[in-house]
């Protein structure tokens, strides 16, 4: 499978999967191998009196918790999606797969 058509198939699949996707690509130089995904940041979740959606330090306030946790588990489900639609292995690295969040 080509990098293209490895892109187009995460990015297809993701979206199947009701994932907001902003932004996809490769690494390059000696990141060559990675895969870069970045997911819309669900703000709808996001605690406003602390700012959430920018800043998770904010550990003794319950809807800033429930957004990072919320994010971690959205984290989790990408990679494992994309590891099972690329044939990726599950290594140190997530199979060398990175999901963030866009700004």
């Amino acid at each position: 499978m080509t990098r293209a058509e490895e892109t187009k198939l995460v990015k297809t699949e993701l979206r199947k999967a009701g994932f907001d996707v902003a932004s996809m690509d490769h690494g390059k130089g000696t990141a060559w191998g990675w895969i870069h995904v970045k997911l819309a940041r669900p703000l709808e979740m996001a605690c406003e009196e602390h700012g959430s959606f920018q800043s998770y330090n904010h550990t003794d306030c319950q809807a800033c918790r429930e957004f990072t946790e919320y994010l971690r588990k959205l984290d989790k489900e990408a990679v494992a999606l994309i590891l099972k639609v690329t044939g990726r292995r599950n290594n140190e690295y997530d199979g060398n797969i990175s999901v963030g969040f866009a700004s």
